[in-house]
């Protein structure tokens, strides 16, 4: 069986799972190797909840909702730039707590939302750093050559 389809299984068995994390898709809040717990959908997915969704190929991917739209949710790492359409079918579990470094954090306390409304109302002003670091990286490889 593979992890995809385990993990499937756990959550259907019995509505959580515990897993960690890989990549950096989700810095500065989860680091790859990070631990988080996650419960099947039983509740209404909201604004700023992080999601374990279908990738290709049997593969998942644990982003942030960022928006809605017709069929589902408009979804984006906290570290990345790029939206997704995840259609509500796809969604596999919702984060409700991790530990990071050693530290327990829960999604349902008051300084976790303060994050996560911090982090996605700033994401404009991290658009444009992101766009002026990669412009001045071009610009100094022209220089250098």
């Amino acid at each position: 069986m593979s992890d995809y389809e385990l993990l499937k299984e756990l959550l259907k068995i019995n509505g959580f799972c515990k897993m960690n994390t890989k990549g950096a898709s989700m810095r500065p809040m989860l680091f790859s190797g990070d631990a988080v717990i996650l419960n099947a959908p039983d509740k209404e997915i909201k604004k700023r909840d992080v999601v374990l969704y279908d990738g290709k190929d049997e593969t998942y991917i644990l982003h942030r909702v960022i928006g809605f739209y017709k069929d589902g949710y408009v979804i984006r790492g906290d570290n990345t730039f790029v939206k997704e359409y995840v259609s509500r079918e796809r969604i596999l579990a919702y984060l409700v707590s991790f530990n990071r470094r050693g530290k327990h954090y829960n999604t349902s306390k008051v300084s976790y939302k303060i994050y996560s409304v911090f982090w996605t109302f700033i994401y404009p002003i991290r658009f444009v750093l992101h766009k002026m670091h990669i412009i001045l990286g071009k610009i100094k490889r022209k220089i250098i050559k």
